[in-house]
């Protein structure tokens, strides 16, 4: 899936991380950013429950 929110929906998950220290693989940002189909809240849940267990 790419379309125009895809930069935007894969910052909103990379951008935190980075904050903390971590990285998503690339796989798994187009992976979270696809099934959450760019919507915001999906994203921010998809990013805080990956990011709290890879913490």
């Amino acid at each position: 899936m790419v379309d125009a929110l895809t930069p935007a929906a894969a910052d909103a998950l990379t951008s935190p991380a980075e904050r903390y220290g971590c990285a998503f693989e690339p796989e798994a940002v187009e992976i979270l950013v696809r099934d959450s189909r760019g919507y915001p809240y999906f994203l921010q849940e998809f990013g805080r429950t990956t990011l709290e267990r890879g913490l």
